[in-house]
């Protein structure tokens, strides 16, 4: 019995460049809306339950964890889907 090939399924990819790339917009993006509500790093790290230091990192793109992200978003009165809307498709490789 002849076995049918199996479909070739096309699954884009994304280089560490790119990620690194988003990761940067991201924590501009969180920064730049952290302070447009005037809040300081320690106050708004404070009443979100995340350390200064971690919210640094977020905001220099180093460190985005799920978790820290969405605590930050909640903190910022947006969310998800208005964050990742806001990143270019295409991110410069």
């Amino acid at each position: 019995m002849a076995r049918k090939a199996k479909q070739k399924v096309v699954i884009q990819t994304i280089t560490e460049k790119e990620i690194d790339a988003i990761h940067l917009a991201i924590g501009k993006m969180l920064k730049d809306r952290r302070e447009a509500l005037g809040a300081t790093i320690d106050d708004f790290a404070y009443q979100v339950n995340i350390s200064r230091s971690g919210l640094i990192r977020i905001e220099k793109g180093q460190d985005l964890t799920l978790r820290s992200l969405l605590k930050v978003v909640r903190g910022l009165g947006t969310t998800p889907e208005e964050l990742f809307s806001a990143i270019p498709h295409k991110v410069a490789k």
